[in-house]
């Protein structure tokens, strides 16, 4: 179950950083992380009050995993932006640019620090007010 469309992602959400051919399959991969996240509490249907919540949360899940796709993959139009240096040498001069799925790395926890933890941050702050991230018993 996809938790937000492209109508929704574009109108409501606001959003324009995903080509809507591509929509679906980021909204996917964020769908099946906020299910593995909510322990599939969401699965059979989102309680009325939540569904802005749990839209929001999808479509910000589907601009970072969109974002981090195109830029490990080397396609999409930010792939070749130049994110930052990562080293410089100046005998015989060389200089190494960070890729940008290293930026969102290092955007966190230090460079140690992935996609992962990004899309928790993320999740955290659209669904943590709501019970749904809740590992105890009910």
């Amino acid at each position: 179950m996809n938790y937000a469309n492209y109508s929704y992602y574009s109108g409501n959400y606001g959003g324009s950083m995903i080509p809507e051919e591509q929509f679906d399959y980021c909204s996917a991969r964020a769908s099946e992380y906020i299910d593995q996240q909510t322990y599939d509490r969401l699965v059979n249907d989102v309680p009325e009050e939540l569904i802005n919540k749990v839209s929001s949360c999808c479509c910000e899940l589907a601009e970072d995993i969109y974002r981090f796709s195109t830029a490990s993959s080397g396609n999409g139009s930010n792939s070749g932006a130049v994110s930052g240096i990562a080293s410089e040498k100046i005998g015989q001069y060389s200089i190494t640019y960070r890729s940008a799925a290293e930026n969102i790395s290092a955007m966190l926890n230090g460079s140690g620090a992935g996609l992962l933890d990004l899309l928790y941050s993320v999740i955290c702050k659209h669904l943590g007010s709501t019970g749904l991230l809740y590992r105890g018993v009910e």
